[in-house]
């Protein structure tokens, strides 16, 4: 396999993973519709639990348990965020 080649399958699985987020935030605000609360932390605890433990149980020991926090924190703020003309806030020069 060449560079260009794993670039391309790099590719397919970012392509994947940003439709499994999309799948997820549809699923969340679905979600909303029953709650009278938007923070549970119970409920976050559990869903971060979850991420740990399907991780490990898959053997990738690459996905370390900080960038699973800070991929469910930064989850959150994003599903709430209202889209802006840049569609990267905060991002102010390309890399």
């Amino acid at each position: 396999m060449n560079l260009e080649q794993i670039r391309s399958q790099i590719d397919l699985i970012d392509g994947k993973i940003i439709k499994l987020l999309n799948d997820r935030l549809s699923q969340a605000i679905m979600a909303k519709k029953f709650k009278t609360n938007i923070e549970d932390p119970q409920r976050e605890q559990e869903v971060f639990n979850n991420l740990e433990l399907e991780n490990l149980r898959l053997g990738h020991s690459g996905v370390r348990s900080t960038f699973i926090r800070h991929y469910h924190r930064r989850r959150q703020t994003l599903a709430i965020s209202r889209p802006t003309g840049n569609r990267f806030p905060g991002r102010t020069r390309r890399l």
